[in-house]
C-alpha cells in the first residue's frame, strides 16, 4: 500500500518543516493549529503567506516529470528514440507533456513499480519511456506484480519450524 500521498511528498521540504507539521502546527511559522484562524483550520498552513510558501517549495509531479526529462534529454531509456527532436520541444522552458508528440507519447515510468516497493518520488526509480516501451514494460510489470500477490497470498510454513519438528522426530525415533 502505497500510503498517504501527502506523505509520499515530504522529502522535498526541511525537516523542521516535517516535524512541525506532525506536532500539528504550521510547518512555516510553528504557530499552533489552536491558534490558527477559522478559514485555515482545515490547511496545513496558519495564513495565505505560510500557505503559498509551503506550496512553492513543495514540487508538483508535473514538476518532477519535467525535471527528469530535461535530466534525461528526452530519450526513451528503452529503445533510445529521442522524444527532443520535435517542435514541442525548445530546449528550455517548453517541455512536452505526454500528449501526442509526432506519433509517440513519452510516460515517466517507476523503473521499480511502487506496487513492488519502487520508490514514488526517487528519481533514480524513474526512466523516461516512449508510448511502445512502455506498453511493454507495463504488461512485464503487471505480470510481475500479479505473481507477487500470488507468493503473498501463499500459505508457506515457517521452514525453521519443520526443521525443528523433523530433529525432534529423528532424535525420537530408535534406530534397528
Amino acid at each position: 500500500m502505497i500510503g498517504n500521498p501527502r506523505e509520499l511528498r515530504c522529502s522535498d521540504i526541511p525537516d523542521e518543516w516535517k516535524e512541525r507539521l506532525k506536532q500539528k502546527a504550521c510547518p512555516i511559522c510553528g504557530k499552533e493549529r489552536k491558534d490558527f484562524d477559522g478559514r485555515h483550520r482545515s490547511t496545513p498552513c496558519c495564513s495565505a503567506d505560510c500557505t503559498a510558501k509551503y506550496w512553492d517549495a513543495r514540487k508538483t509531479w508535473q514538476h518532477h516529470r519535467n525535471v527528469i526529462y530535461k535530466e534525461r534529454n528526452g530519450i526513451c531509456a528503452g529503445c533510445g528514440y529521442d522524444l527532443t527532436k520535435y517542435p514541442a520541444w525548445d530546449g528550455d522552458t517548453r517541455l512536452p507533456t505526454s500528449k501526442f508528440i509526432q506519433g509517440r507519447e513519452w510516460v515517466l515510468d517507476h523503473i521499480i513499480p511502487i506496487a513492488l516497493g519502487g520508490s514514488m518520488w526517487d528519481p533514480k526509480n524513474h526512466q523516461i519511456l516512449c508510448e511502445i516501451c512502455n506498453k511493454e514494460k507495463t504488461a512485464r510489470d503487471l505480470g510481475q506484480i500479479a505473481a507477487a500477490k500470488r507468493l503473498k497470498n501463499l500459505k508457506i510454513p515457517d521452514l525453521n519450524a519443520i526443521m525443528e519438528k523433523l530433529k525432534k522426530s529423528t532424535t525420537q525415533q530408535k534406530l534397528f
